[in-house]
This record gives structure tokens, sequence and C-alpha cells, in this order.
């Protein structure tokens, strides 16, 4: 059993274990220090290699067999089990759907609960390479190994910008964010909606094919090849966003493979999912289908959208874990912050993540409430309402929207959900909260008003959303899952609840990019500390390319080069007299020049005797230096400028050696044979 001096998760306020007292540093995983972005263009890495996948796979999940640990009172080897089957049967139907939305059928690698699962995942948008090299790598390993692999699409993250990077001719090569929508606030990608066929046109059109000026030379334009690349890429998303918009209410559970949601023993019945295909899920399809052409045949690698997974019981047992762990977990997750700042020598508590917020009888929990719409997210409070009493339970509160909490405001109240008739055994709040006031909110506050409790000091309650039965966690589950349909809210996971939760529940092996497995240590904390076990080992794969953007000036070596000489110049200038162009000084400055420099000679050899006078003799040299400098100024001046000219141009390697433009301008292609 591996596990640390009998520490376990608990699921209830009383008996939960303190695991202050376990060693958690004995736990965490260390990332090599030296793992670190490709540099050169066509560099690929991945940690541990794909041939290892399998093993290390495997060795994860014998380790998660030996874990003496409860997830909301289920030992965690059973509850995997459940929420390993109900994902798959969520990813099954939504690749299904996706390809059919591409014209293609989806043949995933037999995924089993004996089989290892590799899981990784990223926004939707249009990948450049190092996300992109993700999806080929998943789809290698399931096609290749025989690997069930599983993509997350993180549409519960946020965005105020959806769009692309692209290069632009403006006197030099530069990086330009062209974007295809814009919202006036960060909104969820589950929240975007589908673009009209109109808006793609308009968008394709923004983006010079020409370097921005068609009058200017080839050497200012794409390179044929990515022109070409970006051509198909265009086509292929236009076609498709047709079928998506066609398709608008096509989604029901029939449509399906017809294993997914068999009835019985065999699995859980679907929860509500949408009926609409939005931006992420045309994304997702575009890329998918780029990818099938890369790969000349259908791929073996599932999706599963993190606004589908969160809808899942297995996913609410989780969250209901923390919601009863709260004081231990919300301790662990900001002291795991405060270490990583420290290592890091980061100076804002901002970063990476803020901390989790705490006053009387509140915690923050690691979540976003998202409205029905996805349109916005706002943090989620557990309140503990003495007044609530039995039956009620915690209550799940809202704090304010994203950007005022980021921002250090404090969160506001806004309307409560509408009045709904609670499913048995819990209370949903009722609505009718406007900006500012406070309805009926279904929990009494402790003075006996019914308003919700006071967030960060804000003089505006935060709205009471669901009060939480005394249930036994897995029909709290059942509750929770219905009730939130009900009320038109959901739960979805922040950063490190979403790796914690597919690396404990879901996968054996989650595949990081360089970013994400720096950030992840956070989550091998929460591993150790909170559930006291050795986090599983994780891989880690990035890829750099290029684009061959024509440029024939300076390289970032040579102008570093040209600094040090100019700057060593105005030191000791005697040292570069030689490599005087001839005609640089007349013939007089010229002659004080040298003569300065013979007397330089010879004080620099006076310095070095015995006895010397070494403070009046570097005052004489100083002055020497700076009698050169003056005879040497007008030359100097010339160089200086010729300098920053070149520096201004330089800026252009910011362009030519970018990582992060798309993908499929680097052409399918060259793609392939980085795969053999």
């Amino acid at each position: 059993m591996e596990h640390c001096g009998g520490c376990h998760s608990g699921v209830c306020d009383i008996g939960v274990r303190d695991l202050r007292s376990c060693d958690a540093d004995m736990h965490v995983r260390k990332m090599p220090e030296e793992t670190k972005v490709p540099e050169q263009d066509g560099a690929s890495l991945c940690e541990p290699s794909l041939a290892q996948w399998r093993s290390v796979a495997e060795s994860n999940a014998a380790r998660r067999q030996g874990w003496s640990v409860r997830v909301a009172g289920v030992p965690v080897q059973r509850l995997a089990a459940q929420v390993r089957q109900e994902c798959l049967r969520l990813a099954e139907a939504y690749t299904a759907w996706v390809d059919r939305l591409g014209g293609a059928a989806a043949v995933a690698a037999p995924a089993t609960l004996e089989t290892p699962l590799i899981v990784s995942g990223h926004q939707p948008g249009f990948p450049h390479a190092g996300v992109g090299w993700k999806y080929l790598l998943l789809e290698k390993a399931a096609r290749h190994q025989g690997l069930p692999a599983l993509n997350l699409v993180v549409d519960n993250d946020a965005t105020q910008q959806a769009g692309l990077n692209w290069p632009v001719w403006e006197r030099f090569w530069q990086v330009r964010n062209v974007a295809l929508g814009v919202s006036d606030q960060s909104r969820p990608w589950e929240g975007w909606p589908l673009p009209s066929s109109e808006q793609w046109e308009r968008f394709c059109r923004s983006l010079p094919l020409e370097g921005g000026d068609s009058r200017l030379p080839e050497t200012a334009r794409l390179p044929e090849n990515s022109r070409r690349a970006w051509e198909e890429f265009a086509a292929l998303a236009a076609d498709l966003l047709k079928r998506c918009a066609g398709a608008a209410g096509e989604w029901n559970v029939s449509a399906s493979p017809p294993h997914v949601w068999a009835e019985g023993p065999s699995g859980p019945a679907p929860p509500q999912l949408p009926a609409r295909p939005g931006l992420a899920t045309w994304l997702t399809a575009v890329r998918r289908a780029w990818e099938r052409r890369i790969w000349q045949g259908p791929l073996h690698y599932l999706e599963l959208p993190v606004s589908w997974q969160s809808r899942s019981r297995g996913f609410l047992l989780f969250f209901l874990e923390l919601v009863h762990g709260r004081h231990r977990f919300v301790q662990i997750y900001n002291e795991a912050l405060a270490r990583y700042r420290k290592e890091h020598h980061l100076r804002y508590t901002a970063n990476p993540f803020p901390d989790l917020t705490t006053g009387p009888g509140l915690w923050e929990l690691p979540f976003w409430w998202v409205p029905e719409g996805g349109n916005r997210r706002y943090r989620l409070y557990v309140w503990e309402n003495p007044a609530a009493g039995p039956p009620g339970g915690p209550c799940l509160c809202r704090g304010g929207e994203e950007a005022r909490a980021e921002a250090g405001e404090a969160p506001e109240a806004g309307e409560a959900p509408e009045a709904g008739e609670a499913p048995a055994g819990g209370r949903v709040a009722p609505g009718g909260a406007a900006a500012g006031k406070t309805g009926e909110l279904g929990a009494a506050a402790p003075d006996g008003t019914d308003s919700g409790p006071a967030i960060l000091g804000s003089a505006d309650p935060g709205p009471v959303i669901l009060v939480l039965p005394a249930l036994e966690p897995e029909a709290q589950a059942d509750w929770l899952q219905s009730a939130l349909a009900q009320v038109g809210w959901g739960i979805r996971p922040r950063a490190l609840t979403l790796t914690l939760f597919n690396r404990l529940l879901v996968g054996d092996l989650f595949l990081h990019g360089v970013g994400g497995a720096h950030y992840d240590r956070m989550t091998d904390a929460l591993f150790s500390r909170y559930f006291g076990v050795t986090p599983p080992s994780c891989a880690v794969a990035s890829l750099t390319l290029h684009l061959p953007l024509p440029w024939d000036g300076p390289a970032p070596e040579e102008l570093a080069r040209m600094e040090h000489t100019l700057r060593d110049w105005v030191q000791n200038p005697d040292r570069h007299l030689d490599s005087l162009p001839p005609g640089a000084l007349g013939p007089e400055e010229d002659a004080a020049v040298r003569r300065l420099v013979e007397e330089k000679k010879r004080l620099l050899a006076i310095v070095q005797q015995p006895g010397a006078d070494r403070k009046t003799v570097g005052l004489q040299i100083k002055a020497i230096n700076r009698e050169l400098a003056a005879l040497l100024a007008p030359w100097l001046k010339t160089q200086e400028e010729e300098l920053a000219r070149q520096k201004q141009q330089a800026d252009v390697w910011h362009a030519l050696r970018f990582r992060e433009y798309p993908l499929f301008l680097h052409g399918e292609e060259r793609l392939r044979r980085l795969l053999t």
C-alpha cells in the first residue's frame, strides 16, 4: 500500500485527518529544470520517449492500485473505473459528432479499463507547432502502439479574443495577432458562438498573403508553400463552417455510437449536453479534418470538451470531495502557490494563479460557476451557513466575475438563478435578486435575513445558488447533477483542479507542454499533501518550427558582436585603431590619436611597476581615454547610428524565429516527415 502514515482524504467536515504532518517534499516529483522549449527549427521534445509511454502508464496505473485513498467516500480504484468509463462514453459520443461534421468516422483505439489511457489537453483554437505536436503524438500513440488516447478540449478557459498570429511585412517582418472574434469581456470558449460565413470570409481577407503590400518584391512575401497551405486550410474551414451551421439542433444521444449510452449496469445515463456546435466544436472539427490529411486516413484518438466532462457524475463527486475537505485543501493549495512563487522568484501574488480567498465561514474553491450559454465565469465559494442547519448543508455561492476578482476587486452580487422546484432532499436558491440587492436565496443568513454571505468584505452579498442536502456523497452527486441542470448553472474546474481530476481518476499518463509541466508541480503538491500519495509521472512534449520567411539582414549574433565592439571602442579605443577604415580620420586627428595611444601604453607599463602611484597614473589614463573619445566621436557617431538602424531591423528576428504561427502554415508534407 502506498500512502503517508495512513493519511487519506475524508469526505465530511468531521473526521477528516490532517495531513499537515505529512512530509510532502518526499512525494513531489521533480521535473528537470533543463526541460525547456526546443529552440532550433525542426527540434522536438518528448520525455519520456513515445516508446516508453506504455510502460510509464502501466506503472502509474499499478501505483494507483496501491493507494489507500477515498474520494468522496469512494475508494479511488472503484471511482477511477467509473469515471474512466463515463469519460470514454462522453468522448466517443463527442468525437463521433465532430468527425461526422467533418464528413468522416472516428476509428478509436480500443479503450478498456485494463488498457492504459493517455490524456492531454489544450484550449481550442488554431494550434501552433508546440501544441499541435501533442495532438500528433496522441494519434501516433493510438495508431502505432494501440494506446487509447484522449484530448481534452479546454473550453472552460476564457479569452477576450479568438484569432491567430500572422507574419506581416511593414518595413520588416513583424508578428500581428489577427482576431476572428472579439468580446467586450473575457468569455469561456464554450460560450463563443459559431461564426458566420461572412465573418470567416472577412477574417480571411484580413490576413495579408503578400506581406501586407502586393507591390513589394517577392522577398517580402510569404513563401509559396505557406500561401498554398493557408488557402487549402481556409477552404476546408469554410466547408466545415457550413456543415456546422446546418447541424444546429442536430445533436442527440441517438447520434452517438449505439453502445455509448446503453442502459443498465454498463454505464450511467447521459448528462444534459449542448445541442448546437459553437466556435470550439467547429475549430476542433477543422483541426481533426486537417490532421486526417496529414495522416491520410481516419484519426484514432478521442476528443472531450471540459464543459462535457464537468457535467459528469464522476466530476461532481470529485468536486464534492473538495467541498467537504475545503479547510485543508485551501490551505495546501495556497501553500503550494507560495512555495512555487518563492522557488521562481515571482513577486506578484497573482502569478501563476491567485490564492484562494477565505473569510468567516467562507471558502473559495478552484472552480468556476458558468451560467447556461457559457458566456461568463464567476468564482465559486462554499459558505458554512449555521442558519441552514439540517437538513441543509454548506451553501454553494457565486462570487464576482472573473475579470473583477483577478484585478483584486471584491466580487459583486448579481441576479440569482430563477426559482425552481428542487430535487428531493435539497434546496435550490430561488431568484429575484437584482444587482446590489438580494432576493430570497433559499438559505437564511446568521442574522435571520434572507441574504447570502458578504464576500471579501464587499457590501453586496454573494448570491447563494444551491444548498447541499445532507446525503451520502454519491446520492449528493446525483442530486447536484439534477439541481445544476434545473437552475441553469454549471461547475467547471480551474487549471490545477482540471489536471488533478484527470491525473487522479481518468488517465494513466498525462501529456503536458513545457509550460503546463512546470505549473503542474503544484498539482504534484496537491497529490502528495492532500491525498498523501506519490503523484503519477507525466510526459512532456513540444516542437519548434520556423517559417522560412525571406530576410537578408544581420542575424542577432552579428548585432551582438557589433554592439560589443562599439562599446569597447569607447572604453579602449587603442585596441581597435588598426581596424579603422582608411579616411575615417583626418591627418591631424590621426596623428593626435596615435600620440595619445603611445602615451597610454607608457602609462600602462608604469602602473605595473612596484611602488607606482596607481591613483595618479589611473587618472592620467582616464584623461587620455576622454581625449581619444573626443577625437573619435564623429566616426563613433556614424557607427552608433548604423547599429541603431540595424537593431531596428533586427526586430524582424522575433518574427523569423517566432514559434507560435499556426501549424497549418508549415504544410502537411513537412509534418509527415517529422512523424516518420
